[in-house]
């Protein structure tokens, strides 16, 4: 018996090695590929500048950033599996040729800040064919704040006592309406959660107002972005606005005034909408807030939820919370680009390399959640990307070369081969 070879013990006629030959596991990294054709990404990416000195080379940096990219979606976190898929024959097919880590790591140690800022655009530049293709004339934009925990030393590691640990602090924009990833941030651990907000979301809605045009601006946010500057920002730019307010003692004093106590059985929930007009001594003017008063089982006093907005009073306090409350899709989003995508893997030791790896991350989100969005049938739209890899990209396949064609032979058992077809000539009449 050798080291390639091992029986099994619940049947020892049952030899297993890994000896099959140029076998692929990832054959649907095709749709992938395909989509990536279609939308000219690869063509994107090939513009990202890099600090580049290399006389003699044998991967650009385009090829490089589309097969870090191929990686991210197929599920590969660690860099080291490079050394392995560049043997691989699904990603072969992808590819010109396909690097080993060595080459990935190096091209961290040529990223810019413009390699940053080009990055910003390919991904911008994904989203806004995703809009032309749907037609889409709103925009919500819903910010939030994440949390990278981090073991080492990494440059922007600090302490947040909110999260109780050692990171980084990202703020992260999303499309409340399509998931898309708009833009992130990566930021020092012990930032609080609305600094440079403005500077982070200007970029966007400038875009969204002057080149992919939108008819409707509408922003949400947590407690943590209730800053005057940005309902400021929002007023000057014509943009509809729901934050929570943190609770304060003025605010609770004018609600409690409000309410009234009367012959409500005690041990039935009461909820009770309002609104106030409401002015911090640092703010030049009066602001509408929305009251949701909470009355639980057993309670005396009313629980008291805030919210400030530029809704005009048409909009029933009622329908503000629920418009305030379908940001917490947003969740979602980010917990998929974490945990489907490795957006909080920060393994360099500079911020900018880091926010290179998070862009990365984003771009691939947006890859799949766009491929999702235009070329899925309706009832798959919401797979996420753990059933999209179970279902779609990993296949077993093997690669055969004949004189004049390349063919690939999927798995004859594939269950979802239905599926596969279906997206795959969707693809193609994009």
């Amino acid at each position: 018996m050798t080291l390639s070879k091992i029986p099994l013990q619940f049947n020892p006629k049952i030899d297993v090695s890994h000896t099959g030959g140029t076998l692929t596991s990832d054959s649907g990294l095709i749709l992938v590929q395909e989509f990536i054709n279609k939308t000219h990404l690869d063509q994107l990416l090939a513009q990202v500048p890099f600090n580049d000195q290399r006389k003699y080379w044998q991967h650009s940096n385009g090829q490089l950033l589309h097969q870090w990219l191929l990686q991210l979606i197929a599920g590969y976190r660690a860099d080291s599996a490079a050394n392995q898929l560049a043997k691989d024959p699904g990603f072969q097919l992808c590819l010109p040729q396909v690097a080993q880590q060595s080459s990935l790591s190096a091209l961290l140690k040529r990223a810019t800040p413009a390699t940053l800022a080009g990055m910003r655009c390919a991904n911008q530049a994904l989203l806004d064919l995703g809009r032309r293709q749907t037609n889409l004339q709103t925009l919500i934009l819903d910010l939030d704040s994440t949390y990278y925990e981090a073991f080492g030393h990494q440059e922007g590691v600090a302490y947040n006592s909110h999260y109780g640990c050692w990171g980084q602090h990202p703020i992260v924009a999303f499309d409340g309406q399509t998931g898309d990833f708009l833009d992130v941030k990566l930021r020092p651990g012990n930032v609080y959660t609305s600094t440079g907000v403005v500077e982070f979301i200007r970029p966007l809605i400038e875009h969204y107002q002057q080149s992919v045009p939108v008819t409707d601006l509408f922003c949400r946010a947590d407690s943590g972005f209730a800053t005057p500057e940005l309902y400021d920002f929002c007023e000057a730019q014509a943009m509809n606005y729901v934050i929570r307010l943190k609770t304060n003692t003025v605010l609770e004093r004018q609600a409690e005034a409000r309410i009234q106590y009367d012959d409500h059985s005690w041990d039935q929930p009461q909820t009770v909408y309002f609104e106030l007009t409401y002015q911090a001594q640092s703010w030049p003017t009066a602001r509408r807030v929305c009251v949701e008063a909470k009355l639980r089982p057993g309670q005396l006093l009313f629980d008291y939820t805030f919210v400030i907005t530029n809704l005009s009073s048409a909009v029933p306090a009622a329908a503000v919370f629920q418009i305030y409350r379908r940001r917490g899709t947003m969740e979602n989003f980010i917990k998929e680009a974490k945990t489907g995508f490795a957006m909080d893997k920060t393994d360099s030791a500079t911020l900018l390399k880091n926010e290179l790896r998070t862009l990365m991350s984003e771009l691939a989100y947006n890859v799949v959640n766009l491929m999702r969005r235009l070329t899925f049938p309706k009832a798959q739209q919401a797979f996420r990307i753990e059933t999209i890899r179970k279902y779609l990209l990993k296949v077993a396949g093997k690669v055969v070369h004949t004189a004049r064609r390349i063919q690939l032979k999927l798995s004859a058992t594939h269950v979802y081969q239905g599926l596969f077809k279906r997206i795959l000539l969707n693809i193609q009449q994009l």
